[in-house]
């Protein structure tokens, strides 16, 4: 006789093929915790993926941060370079000329320099 809060459960045995009597309290128990095993492990699986999305992103923005401070140390090379021209370049300014102006009086000056030194 089986009683109303026993299920009973037919699983495969080795030694004879009577079923197996559970409590249905017990049951009702194993299949919660099996359904709350389920969400933890939902919730650790996505947490997991959060977590990826974030490192891809901190990845991202390291890679950024890095190009920039890449950029920055060409900028400054670049004007670590030109710095002994800034004074005349403003006083270039100052006369409303620029390089281009003063380049052919520059060709012109070394042309003549050579030409009295080589004579």
């Amino acid at each position: 006789m089986e009683r109303w809060w026993y299920k009973r459960i037919q699983e495969p045995s080795d030694e004879d093929d009577e079923p197996i009597s559970i409590p249905t309290p017990i049951l009702e128990q194993i299949e919660q915790e099996k359904a709350e095993r389920q969400n933890e492990r939902l919730s650790i699986q996505q947490d997991k993926e959060i977590l990826a999305r974030r490192e891809k992103y901190l990845e991202d923005a390291k890679k950024e941060i890095d190009q920039a401070r890449n950029d920055l140390d060409v900028r400054e090379t670049r004007i670590l370079q030109v710095e002994p021209l800034l004074p005349i370049a403003r006083q270039l300014q100052e006369l409303s000329l620029g390089f281009d102006d003063i380049i052919p009086w520059i060709e012109m000056i070394r042309e003549s320099a050579y030409r009295k030194y080589r004579s």
